[in-house]
């Protein structure tokens, strides 16, 4: 039968914001886009796929509140089709979360050192590497509202994003793992994913 993987063909999901007012609370990073490129007949990848997730927006400062990180977007999807799918050399596909943001500690003073830090966008991380999530008040986290860093987004071999650090403004977490399926008529030898990133990935035959 078909394979139902990536049918229908949607984007990963944003990240959740965090808690406390609209103003203070940290806002989700943007879930990864979703493409599909099939063809007839051959299909070699030599350039870049880049749907990861945006970081989650850090909690902010505010005039005797304060609020926490938001959650690291969760990347997204590539569908590869064609009677024989290759890679070049130079190939990448990139469908990492991104990081968390970090919660806002608050010590009673407007001191712009106590907001939170965003967390990094998956594109932006290194080659295989795991979104940093955000540090939370020169990574002391020490106030009258204590402050989380962000959990990393998934990257490496991990699918699932790291929690967020627990505190009075708590850390977001970061975004899970999108997906990458390749459907081929021809499999005579092993399709080789060029991920930057091991993350959720198939190789499906497509139906006679």
């Amino acid at each position: 039968s078909t394979p139902t993987l990536l049918s229908p063909l949607a984007g990963g999901a944003a990240g959740g914001n965090g808690s406390g007012s609209t103003a203070n609370r940290g806002v989700g990073g943007r879930g990864g886009g979703a493409i599909q490129i099939s063809t007839r007949g051959q299909l070699t990848l030599n350039g870049s796929i880049l749907v990861t997730g945006g970081g989650g927006g850090p909690g902010l400062r505010g005039d005797g509140t304060s609020g926490s990180g938001a959650g690291g977007g969760a990347g997204g999807a590539v569908l590869l089709e064609g009677v024989v799918v290759t890679y070049g050399a130079s190939a990448q596909l990139d469908v990492r979360g991104g990081g968390g943001g970090a919660g806002a500690c608050y010590d009673g003073s407007d001191d712009p050192s106590d907001d939170g830090r965003q967390g990094q966008d998956g594109y932006l991380a290194a080659p295989s590497a795991r979104p940093a999530g955000g540090v939370a008040c020169g990574s002391s986290g020490i106030g009258v509202y204590t402050a989380g860093p962000g959990g990393q987004g998934a990257g490496d071999s991990a699918l699932n994003g790291q929690a967020g650090t627990d505190a009075d403004n708590a850390g977001g977490g970061g975004g899970g793992a999108g997906c990458v399926a390749t459907r081929s008529t021809n499999r005579a030898a092993p399709v080789s994913l060029p991920n930057l990133t091991t993350v959720r990935a198939t190789d499906a035959p497509i139906a006679d």
